[in-house]
């Protein structure tokens, strides 16, 4: 039987928001890290780089290297970050707790307690406020969690570690960022034409390819685009499924939900029973782009390739658009995840206040998109085809060694696994 005495508060081997900034900061360029850039230990959005002069009033917390940070907010969502070589003057918002080991060796222990789905609900129960239910760092402090000698916890850190350095690198990211690249150079700079316009070879492209393109631009009421390419809508090339399921009326049935909490999380759907989900949800099907009609600011478009039909659901926060003929998923992602397609989202919100501005899907599927002829289409499906098995083998593993860890992680933190 464990001995009560290992059962004390974190504050035992860690400072709690130990360090704030101050006017000696005015003037100094900071990576913020606010709560909507933090998902389930893993950044959703990078640290925006500012001057702190124009930072917002809570980016007050300072940020070191092993500190572990835990959103006070809406402790359901599981916002929660382990810091690893953070850029200089890295600051965080005070609706984080900040934890920072006492010794830098129990910073993967601290990231363990905290990412517990047993601390998660200690502190659900421990929140209060109906609209934003938040708990204090007292909260935080007050539930006791297993503190073994440091040679026990470093052993148990020695397996975790590996884990949690996976959880903060996003192997797919990589391979999602490749094709938005290759879709900004061919789609949006048009840097084939250009280079052809001067009697120039497109770079790192093949003579096949590079044959599709025209080397001249046409002049249009919305803009120059390549001689004999067409403008349209995204509604020209997808279209928005609208096949619903109440999930509550299956309720013996567990079901993929892809959420907004879970992409930003780390991008994986949550395993969910039918009672536990409250209102109709998407039924998703078989290659598609889910991409959030809420605060386009946050660029959230997921694109699917492998789902059972029967049990993927999304919630309505996302518009499932599936491609018409002749398009593709990868060519939606790279149109959708692009800066012109979010900036034009941006002015057709409705709403007024920032965290509840949507657009509505009608004014999504009128985005003007410029249409290339099918076969540079085709050449760049082609071109992304293994990218997609990359970003498919990158998210099937990170998938299993997180089950993995939310299997081990209760049983080492609480002494039930004996390590040696």
């Amino acid at each position: 039987m464990i001995s009560e005495k290992l059962f004390r508060s974190i504050s035992d081997i860690a400072e709690i928001n130990p360090e704030t900034t101050n006017s000696g900061w005015n003037g100094r360029e900071i990576a913020y890290i606010d709560i909507g850039s933090v998902g389930c230990r893993t950044f959703s959005n990078k640290p925006k780089s500012m001057i702190y002069d124009d930072a917002p009033s809570r980016a007050r917390r300072v940020v070191q290297h092993g500190d572990i940070l835990i959103s006070t907010v809406r402790p359901n969502r599981r916002s929660m970050i382990q810091i690893l070589d953070p850029k200089k003057n890295t600051v965080a918002s005070t609706g984080f707790a900040l934890l920072r080991p006492k010794r830098l060796e129990d910073s993967d222990y601290l990231l363990a307690i905290i990412s517990n789905r047993q601390f998660t609900l200690e502190l659900e129960m421990l929140a209060y406020g109906a609209a934003y239910p938040a708990v204090s760092v007292n909260d935080i402090c007050r539930i006791p969690v297993y503190i073994p000698a440091s040679k026990i916890r470093d052993k148990i850190s020695d397996i975790l570690r590996p884990m949690h350095q996976i959880f903060l690198k996003d192997f797919s990211e990589v391979s999602y960022n490749t094709i938005s690249t290759i879709f900004k150079s061919w789609f949006i700079d048009f840097d084939p034409v250009k280079a052809k316009e001067k009697g120039l070879f497109p770079f790192g492209m093949g003579e096949e390819t590079a044959a599709l393109f025209p080397s001249s631009f046409e002049y249009t009421e919305l803009g120059s685009i390549p001689n004999g390419w067409k403008w349209g809508n995204l509604g020209d090339m997808a279209t928005l499924s609208k096949k619903t399921i109440n999930p509550k009326k299956k309720s013996n049935k567990y079901f993929h939900y892809y959420s907004i909490p879970a992409f930003d999380a780390r991008k994986i759907p949550i395993l969910t029973s039918g009672d536990d989900i409250e209102s109709n949800k998407y039924l998703i099907e078989h290659n598609c782009v889910l991409l959030s009609k809420l605060n386009p600011r946050f660029n959230r478009v997921w694109m699917i390739n492998d789902l059972n039909e029967e049990t993927s659901i999304s919630s309505t926060e996302f518009l499932p658009w599936v491609p018409k003929d002749g398009f593709s998923t990868s060519f939606l992602y790279g149109l959708m995840s692009s800066y012109s397609f979010r900036w034009a989202m941006e002015g057709r919100v409705t709403g007024t206040t920032g965290s509840h501005q949507r657009v509505r899907p009608n004014d999504c599927a009128s985005i003007p998109c410029v249409i290339p002829p099918i076969e540079v289409i085709e050449k760049f499906n082609h071109a992304t085809e293994a990218i997609f098995l990359h970003i498919k083998y990158s998210e099937n593993l990170k998938e299993e060694i997180t089950k993995l860890y939310d299997i081990l992680t209760p049983k080492l933190i609480s002494g039930q696994l004996k390590v040696n």
